[in-house]
């Protein structure tokens, strides 16, 4: 019970330092508001498109390759690679596939394949090779002939080589390099189909690069070798073609590709300002060594970091109940931030956020005895831990899970992920839901909003650690510090391990004057005065 009125007493007191904070309190609840304004503007300026019809694609021909490739290298021609080499079988192949091809191209064969890799890494000219043909089989002489069951691989440069048909052209190489084979979906899925006005389904470019040409010339010159005749007469009949699937009727909203990357980004500024509030409202009563005084009193540590924690934490739950609010609120018909999800789960997302928030600046303003530079740094280390979002969204579909879940570590990362991850499950028309709460977004994701939750939640234990770690061992100019393995020594209940010495207990009443005082702002020990200890004291209460 005397916890429990001390932490009352703290709270009365730190409510009574926010309230004479009148501008302070009025931003930190306003910001986050402003800043989900600009979504719901955002909103009501990108307007969603009703596309009734179905979306139908026309036939693309895979005989020949694209007309890109009808322009051989500058001073030079095009080459079809073969492995392996001393195969009479794999030669007469390739050499037909070639002149299916039509264009002007030549066959080199390679013995292995690694020679076919050392060819590509040291020799210039292997700029030349549109293709490898790599034939899954040993032959043991050279007329052995091909099996009827035949396995082999193609293998295309890692760096697209049509340009004509790319957008962004050769300048950002990042956007003509790699196949994504590992990927069934885009990173970030829209309504609608994917690359809408590619009627070759556009990247990474199967048809524009020659992939499905090469292929097709291939599998039909080893029907050819087994079953000349016969296929002379199928080919003769029929004509090949890739179409894509039609996609039914669809409302295309480009604001769900624009909330994706736009709404990570104003959650960390709606609360940036709260977090160099409560940096420097703890600093600060460290500065002035109220902290130390209420630590002579009796006050546990435990106490002191609550009531601040609840303090701060309530204010924020204001906040981002008003948050979720507008964005969950239909500003039109139909039409809402977050149209589709459980505005309860939204609340909570946001609120483990704000406790992992305020469990940072605690944990910065540990390492601090000076408020306005603690509020600088602050600051800037709380936008900083932001920015590995932007090295890690463009590799999302990439990393494994162990890789997304060390990122969570910074709760501003795990914030943007959590976010994108709602982007996309709106993007799906489902929303994040208490359903699909442990459910990744699509079968080429392993992360669910589940584990975003669980990594806030500790990331906020972690940094509280971190805060009473670094406090225990380095307290500052009038605190005891503490060895670094201290953890390890004290036992619940036991001495200081610095010989048992500390103040006796003393009753509260004195707290409530110290809290009045501190409360106004006045301190009744003169500037410069320094609070010593007697060794012949008897040891602090714990």
């Amino acid at each position: 019970m005397a916890a429990l009125r001390q932490l009352a007493l703290l709270l009365w007191k730190n409510y009574t330092v926010q309230k004479r904070r009148v501008l302070v309190t009025v931003l930190e609840l306003f910001l986050p508001l402003l800043f989900s304004g600009i979504l719901i503007w955002l909103r009501l300026k990108i307007q969603s498109e009703n596309v009734p019809n179905a979306t139908i694609y026309a036939g693309q021909s895979i005989r020949e390759l694209p007309l890109f490739f009808s322009f051989p290298p500058p001073g030079d021609a095009w080459e079809l690679a073969y492995i392996p080499s001393h195969s009479d079988a794999v030669k007469t192949i390739t050499e037909t596939a070639r002149r299916t091809l039509v264009i002007n191209m030549r066959a080199r064969g390679f013995r292995s394949e690694k020679d076919f890799e050392d060819y590509v890494r040291y020799d210039n000219r292997s700029s030349n090779v549109l293709a490898a043909i790599v034939f899954e089989h040993t032959f043991n002489h050279s007329r052995e002939p091909l099996p009827l069951a035949v396995r082999y691989h193609l293998r295309f440069s890692y760096t697209r080589r049509n340009y004509m048909w790319t957008r962004t052209g050769s300048f950002f190489l990042k956007e003509t390099e790699g196949w994504h084979t590992t990927s069934l979906f885009p990173l970030f899925p829209n309504p609608g189909p994917r690359e809408p006005a590619s009627p070759d389904g556009g990247e990474p470019g199967y048809i524009r690069e020659g992939f499905l040409a090469v292929q097709h010339a291939v599998d039909r010159a080893i029907m050819q070798y087994h079953a000349n005749a016969s296929t002379h007469q199928l080919f003769e009949k029929l004509t090949v073609i890739a179409k894509r699937f039609p996609y039914p009727p669809f409302i295309s909203d480009p604001f769900l590709v624009a909330m994706q990357y736009q709404l990570p980004l104003l959650l960390v500024l709606s609360l940036t300002y709260s977090s160099l509030t409560v940096i420097r409202a703890v600093v600060q009563e460290k500065e002035r060594r109220l902290k130390e005084y209420m630590r002579m009193m009796g006050l546990s540590s435990w106490l002191h970091w609550s009531a601040w924690f609840l303090l701060f934490f309530l204010f924020l739950f204001v906040a981002v109940s008003f948050v979720t609010l507008l964005f969950c609120i239909k500003v039109r018909k139909g039409v809402a931030v977050l149209a589709h999800s459980d505005p309860s789960l939204v609340l909570v997302f946001l609120l483990c956020f704000a406790a992992a928030s305020v469990s940072f600046s605690f944990m910065v303003s540990a390492f601090f005895s000076r408020a306005n530079m603690a509020a600088a740094i602050g600051g800037f280390l709380y936008f900083f831990t932001y920015t590995p979002y932007f090295f890690v969204a463009p590799r999302y579909n990439w990393m494994t899970l162990s890789q997304k879940l060390l990122s969570c570590l910074l709760s501003n990362v795990a914030m943007a992920m959590g976010a994108q991850l709602m982007g996309k499950f709106e993007a799906k028309g489902v929303g994040v839901q208490w359903r699909n709460l442990l459910s990744p977004v699509n079968v080429d994701d392993d992360f669910s909003f589940g584990q975003v939750l669980g990594m806030l939640l500790l990331d906020s234990v972690l940094y509280g650690l971190v805060t009473w770690y670094v406090e225990a061992v380095f307290p500052g100019q009038f605190g005891v510090p503490q060895p670094w393995y201290f953890f390890v020594t004290v036992s619940a209940g036991g001495p200081l391990p610095h010989g048992g010495r500390g103040v006796p207990r003393t009753r509260p009443g004195p707290l409530r004057s110290l809290a009045l005082n501190a409360s106004s702002g006045m301190s009744r020990v003169q500037s410069g005065s320094r609070v010593s200890q007697s060794p012949e004291t008897p040891y602090w209460p714990r």
